[in-house]
């Protein structure tokens, strides 16, 4: 049975070049690709993470470092700048 993502693989292609997407699957669930990696024939590579292909938008990368930030600091630190920033806008 093939994934969901398998199923259309013939009608994407890679943001970068156009090129087509070979799939490599290391992890499925049901008919789900949970994690991976599209590769075009220019060895433009995008993981799959949680079920989402990467494309390295920049929404993406906003997400990666926030995602980043909040593994840096202390729920107790984040609490206090969250305040601290309530008291910088009236």
């Amino acid at each position: 049975m093939k994934t969901k993502l398998e199923l259309i693989l013939p009608k994407m292609r890679c943001p970068l070049c156009g090129g087509k997407f070979q799939l490599q699957i290391t992890k499925t669930e049901k008919d789900e690709v949970i994690e991976g990696l599209l590769c075009c024939g220019e060895n433009h590579r995008f993981g799959i993470h949680a079920g989402v292909v990467d494309f390295g938008s920049q929404e993406q990368e906003f997400g990666n470092e926030w995602s980043k930030y909040l593994e840096d600091i202390s729920p107790e630190e984040f609490d206090k700048e969250i305040e601290n920033a309530k008291s910088e806008f009236p």
